[in-house]
């Protein structure tokens, strides 16, 4: 935390409370927004594809992209499920997954002297992937034991650049409020 220093005694201070709000709501958005930010880079990221078997009826699916054609996967054993993706793929990919890591949206707003803060996931099954664990919409728990991060985890690990970034702000506006 920075030094404050008030020269002026009691009625300096006054006059520097009084223009506290204006000076702490941008600073205060700001650290919202890294906030925010933050959460996302824990929540958004694909866990990798989970190991499985394969059947007969061999399982195209990559997780975020899509169904690749049959004729695009190789055998290799490091992979999970033995096999990976051709480099350049003859066929052509059908995108239909909605790609979750893509549809996360971040809002913040000044509502009278409160600054709220608003991270949401757009694609339709968010709340069963990355959902909380206690609430609706709740991670089920195959997506848990597949390594997919819920919220209040996601939460937790941003937890110190939350604080990093609220310190910032805390000390930028000591030092706007005494003037440097």
């Amino acid at each position: 935390m920075a030094d404050v220093e008030l020269k002026g005694g009691f009625d300096e201070l006054i006059r520097a409370l009084d223009k506290a709000d204006s000076l702490f709501l941008p600073l205060a958005s700001e650290a919202m927004a890294i906030s925010l930010t933050a959460i996302e880079e824990e929540i958004a990221p694909y866990p990798p594809q989970p190991p499985r078997n394969r059947s007969k009826h061999f399982n195209t699916y990559v997780r975020g992209q899509g169904f690749y054609p049959r004729s695009s996967f190789v055998a290799d054993k490091t992979e999970p499920g033995g096999y990976r993706i051709k480099k350049t793929p003859r066929g052509k990919i059908r995108l239909v997954s909605q790609q979750m890591d893509k549809k996360f949206k971040s809002n913040v707003k000044f509502t009278g002297n409160a600054i709220t803060g608003e991270l949401k996931n757009e694609a339709g099954y968010s709340g069963y992937v990355i959902g909380s664990k206690t609430e609706d919409p709740k991670q089920t728990d195959f997506h848990a034991a597949t390594g997919w991060q819920n919220k209040e985890d996601a939460i937790a690990a941003a937890t110190p650049k939350i604080i990093q970034s609220l310190n910032a702000a805390i000390d930028k506006f000591l030092a706007r409020l005494a003037g440097k």
